[in-house]
């Protein structure tokens, strides 16, 4: 019992950490104030970091949204 709530706890925390990089990824690529994309750079380049670790890379299309992850082993 206890692995399954480990399972699924580790997945909440990656689902939310890739939702917060989604949202400081395109506030970097969308925004012109300086000061907030340096905060948000920080963050997601942080984030995109415990993510790769992970085997999840993000996608983008052509404006710089975020489209999804892919998972690599």
């Amino acid at each position: 019992m206890k692995s399954t709530a480990a399972a699924l706890a580790a997945v909440t925390e990656t689902t939310d950490l890739m939702a917060e990089f989604k949202s400081n990824f395109e506030t970097v690529m969308h925004s012109t104030s300086v000061d907030e994309v340096k905060g948000n750079l920080r963050t997601a380049r942080i984030i995109q970091g415990i993510l790769e670790e992970r085997g999840f890379f993000y996608q983008c299309d052509d404006e710089f949204n975020v489209t999804g992850f892919e998972f690599r082993f």
